[in-house]
């Protein structure tokens, strides 16, 4: 049995963010995939969220959780931060972590907070081109799956990271119109 396009995206991705391992240099190198291959991998490769960060999900908008319920299947990451209190967006604005109270973070109009901060493991903030590939696979992700985002490594959503003045690469938020 031949291995998905899922199953081979799957594999390339966790190699493009996680580096050259063993395990997915052997596997990569394969043309064909046993229905085992296959079986073991999604066993053994495929993350799930910890309780820490579906408690973080906790308030935030259903579809910028589907997206990221999906997207776990692919990817390891956890949730940093999810729906705030309005105590802890005044914090992190005082220590500037955050440059404005009317944050996507806090509960908007439909009683839901529109915004995350993830990153992908093994965690590496030194690493910025990972985590903008990181960034913009999530964005991709979801665009195929008709939800728009804005993110934080690119506030225009021009492709141009250099024209950032505040750079903050977990920020995910939901762009609705």
């Amino acid at each position: 049995m031949s291995m998905t396009l899922i199953d081979r995206l799957r594999l390339i991705i966790a190699y493009l963010i996680n580096g050259p391992s063993k395990s997915n240099q052997e596997t990569m190198s394969h043309t064909t995939w046993s229905a085992k291959t296959v079986e073991n991998y999604q066993e053994t490769i495929v993350p799930s969220f910890s309780s820490r960060s579906k408690e973080k999900l906790k308030g935030v908008h259903p579809d910028l959780v589907k997206v990221l319920n999906e997207a776990i299947k692919h990817v390891d990451f956890t949730v940093l931060e999810g729906l705030r209190s309005k105590e802890r967006q005044e914090e992190l604005v005082a220590t500037g972590k955050s440059k404005t109270m009317n944050s996507k973070h806090l509960k908007q109009s439909d009683g839901y907070g529109h915004a995350v901060d993830i990153i992908c493991y093994p965690i590496d903030w030194e690493n910025w081109n990972r985590n903008y590939m990181f960034a913009g696979w999530i964005k991709g992700f979801a665009a195929a799956n008709g939800v728009k985002l804005r993110i934080g490594a690119d506030w225009n959503g021009n492709f141009d990271t250099t024209d950032q003045t505040f750079h903050d690469l977990p920020h995910i938020e939901l762009k609705l119109d």
